[in-house]
């Protein structure tokens, strides 16, 4: 029996090629199940990766030359590349996926949000225009859902607005071994410091975050670490010119090892943000990780968040948009570090019980079965 890897390939218009759901999580995984994988998307040059082959399309200049010029360009290497699945995660890549379905390929639609709802929240777009636009997507995602083989959703509320029968949730939830590769310091022994990984950006809390810092006592220490890039010119000048951010930490963008190491020397890990719909009943990944991380979790009281974090056993729930509120919180976890450490280490254990990528990795495996074919080629008698 001569071994074979049906070709599948992910495509991005948006995303970096070394995106964690897209590239450590789900390509990695189909390379490691023995498929043989392409992930296609906006980069310098080719390279392989992890058995992943990285397929440089032009990296765009500007919103609208993404949206036209790259959308095409990632269809056409997609088409070279001959694979037998497509599997995007982007909206505007909806007509290239029809274009491949049409062609006869298998395509995936990977719904990482509540597309139409986040156009309500689009400050760039005129107010006039967002429910509309709002409208439309979600028909155009209906009626596109109709056409594609599969449908991957992150959330219950968004697998509900599509067609059962074609649809799973493979939440992003955290790889394990990523925080178990990192030895962590003590935590008794860590700085008095919280942290946060992710876009930084006023509708997740930055703000709050920064006036939280500068009422927590302590004087001129340093007492917030941020990890990740800002949503734009003018939401960093205006965090860098408020008096609070001196007692902020900005690490930049951080790698999945720089995460976990973040992660290892900190007391608790924030996840705050406001309440707009798209956020309310999200999935956060970074409040998987801190938990992975065996942090306590300072979080917007949501429904769900309080949910993940098991009515508050696992961190602190406190209203959204109090900074107030917020740097009571961090002085309580400061304070109390023994309820602290016990608050990181029974939300561990939930992550082990409930939220692995281990878990939500079969199934990927399992619709790539099911729409690829066997990794092997079928005997011939004669």
């Amino acid at each position: 029996m001569t071994a074979w890897a049906p070709v599948v390939a992910h495509l991005t218009s948006v995303h970096q090629l070394d995106d964690d759901r897209i590239f450590s999580k789900e390509c990695r995984t189909l390379a490691d199940a023995g498929f043989d994988v392409s992930l296609i998307g906006p980069a310098a040059a080719d390279r392989t990766v992890d058995s992943v082959h990285l397929r440089a399309v032009p990296v765009p200049q500007g919103r609208l030359r993404r949206m036209t010029r790259t959308v095409w360009q990632v269809l056409a290497s997609a088409l070279a590349s001959r694979a037998r699945v497509c599997h995007f995660h982007d909206p505007e890549l909806i007509p290239v996926g029809i274009c491949l379905k049409l062609l006869g390929r298998r395509v995936v639609y990977d719904v990482h949000e509540d597309y139409p709802q986040k156009l309500l929240d689009k400050t760039w777009i005129p107010s006039l225009l967002r429910r509309p636009l709002a409208l439309a997507m979600a028909a155009i995602e209906r009626v596109a859902a109709m056409l594609f083989d599969g449908i991957v959703t992150v959330t219950p509320t968004i697998q509900a607005r599509f067609p059962a029968a074609k649809t799973i949730r493979i939440a992003n939830f955290p790889r394990l071994e990523e925080f178990a590769a990192v030895p962590a310091t003590p935590y008794a022994e860590r700085p008095f410091q919280i942290g946060y990984v992710g876009l930084l950006a006023e509708q997740r809390g930055l703000f709050d975050m920064v006036l939280a810092a500068g009422l927590v006592a302590g004087g001129q220490e340093r007492c917030l670490r941020l990890a990740g890039a800002f949503d734009s010119p003018a939401t960093e000048a205006a965090s860098r010119a408020m008096p609070a951010w001196q007692r902020v930490e900005p690490l930049g963008f951080l790698d999945r090892a720089g995460v976990a190491r973040m992660l290892g020397g900190i007391r608790a890990g924030l996840v705050l943000m406001h309440p707009v719909p798209c956020y309310i009943a999200c999935y956060p990944i970074k409040m998987f990780e801190y938990m992975a991380a065996g942090l306590p979790v300072i979080a917007s009281d949501f429904p769900g968040f309080r949910e993940i974090l098991d009515d508050g056993r696992c961190g602190r729930l406190i209203p959204p948009q109090d900074p107030a509120a917020l740097a009571a919180a961090i002085e309580w976890v400061f304070a109390h570090p023994d309820e602290a450490a016990a608050m990181g280490e029974r939300g561990r254990r939930r992550v082990e019980q409930l939220y692995t990528w281990q878990a939500e990795s079969t199934k990927l495996v399992d619709l790539y079965r099911r729409l690829a074919g066997p990794t092997e080629a079928p005997s011939c008698a004669y």
